[in-house]
């Protein structure tokens, strides 16, 4: 079952994004007061370890705090508007993920433009997408498969958030595996990982860092 998952194996894990007119309105003594990065999910998942690591650097780097401000919800749509909504002065930056390259293309109308509200700063890095299970679910995926098909619609899989990457790539696992499994949206991996290891959900698929300290555990099966 690898196939299935590496054309999507590896996906972009956070960009800086600015207020798109930030650049000709900040003035010479820029930065001069804290700076707000906005992370449009939860604390604990893999954009916010990303952005922690980042406002630390950014913090000795522009000797000035970055405050970071998380604001999760809609599969990160919360997070965007607000930054598309913040004062163009380049003080607020937003830690994107590839759910709002995507939203644009599964909602018929967001409150911000990729494109027009926002400039891209820096590309920080990439991440492996895994799907995660009890140990006592299936010992590999084929495994998974088989007792989703003898069990059609009694399992299920948590994600992130509906329109997210993790539902994304979940729904491609249905499709190429032909077998019926319900979603379960969260508003972020942690909480979804958190309910995997105390039973309440069958495989959620998230990102590596989130779920590797559960397989070493023993707690749940990890599959690349």
């Amino acid at each position: 079952m690898r196939s299935i998952f590496r054309p999507l194996g590896n996906a972009l894990c956070a960009l800086s994004l600015i207020t798109s007119s930030a650049f000709a309105q900040a003035d010479g003594n820029y930065p001069n007061r804290p700076i707000n990065l906005i992370v449009p999910w939860p604390a604990g998942g893999s954009v916010d370890f990303v952005a922690r690591i980042v406002a630390t650097q950014l913090s000795r780097e522009l000797q000035q705090p970055v405050v970071i401000d998380n604001k999760p919800g809609a599969s990160g749509n919360i997070g965007a508007t607000a930054g598309a909504r913040a004062k163009a002065d380049g003080y607020t930056l937003v830690m994107a993920s590839p759910s709002m390259a995507t939203a644009s293309s599964l909602y018929r109308k967001l409150s911000y433009d990729l494109i027009k509200d926002f400039v891209p700063v820096s590309r920080l890095g990439e991440a492996p997408y895994v799907l995660v299970v009890k140990p006592a679910i299936a010992a590999t995926a084929m495994q998974l498969v088989a007792r989703a098909k003898a069990n059609p619609g009694t399992l299920t899989f948590a994600s992130s958030g509906a329109g997210g990457q993790p539902h994304l790539l979940g729904e491609a696992f249905k499709t190429n595996a032909s077998i019926d499994i319900l979603h379960v949206p969260y508003k972020g991996a942690p909480q979804a990982v958190s309910d995997l290891v105390g039973g309440t959900w069958t495989c959620p698929s998230t990102v590596r860092q989130v779920s590797w300290p559960c397989s070493r555990w023993g707690s749940s099966k990890l599959w690349l």
